[in-house]
């Protein structure tokens, strides 16, 4: 993990996938990304989910997330392909986590998970929030114009790829546009 002056950290192994709401395609392109690539080299899955007062409809059914509880880190096991978790695992992650943080303290939950796994490995993570505590590699934005979450406009200046889908399954169909090398995740030229 490099830090820039900014305090934003640098991780050049992970590949960040932000969408501008729910059914974007965010998780059929990981999932196409982790196949691709999980036989090359070991490949974590990561979702994090950055709670903001006023957006439950944009984080699904998960459980009550209470405020003081700050942070949690989950740690997927079920392969039965009901959550977007348990969909990397089946694609071919080695494992998956799921992070569910107060926004304000993304950072503190990003450091703790960093600090659970080997600092040399790939990262395939559905997060939009992230890209303010984190540079990846790669920062892909799926955009579907049925679904807006007006947060997400603002990522569009920091994204690499911008994938304009309406319908999901049409955004893993852009998975060739991304590389993997020993410098991390990048586009192909």
């Amino acid at each position: 993990m490099n830090s820039n002056t900014t305090g934003i950290f640098h991780l050049p192994n992970l590949c960040l996938i932000a969408g501008n709401g729910r059914n974007s395609g965010k998780t059929g392109f990981a999932e196409a990304l982790i196949s691709r690539y999980s036989g090359h080299r070991p490949l974590i899955g990561l979702k994090v989910t950055s709670i903001l007062p006023g957006e439950g409809s944009f984080h699904g059914s998960h459980s009550h997330f209470e405020a003081g509880e700050g942070f949690e880190i989950i740690q997927e096991v079920l392969t039965d392909g009901v959550k977007d978790t348990s969909r990397m695992l089946v694609a071919g992650a080695t494992a998956v986590y799921y992070i569910r943080a107060h926004d304000h303290i993304l950072e503190q939950a990003m450091k703790a998970f960093l600090d659970k796994i080997d600092s040399n490995a790939v990262i395939v993570c559905e997060s939009g929030s992230l890209r303010k505590v984190v540079k990846p590699g790669i920062f892909v934005l799926i955009l579907n114009p049925l679904n807006i979450k007006s947060r997400s406009l603002s990522w569009k200046d920091h994204a690499d790829l911008i994938i304009e889908a309406d319908e999901p399954q049409k955004a893993k169909e852009f998975v060739t546009a991304i590389s993997l090398n020993e410098n991390g995740w990048q586009l192909c030229s």
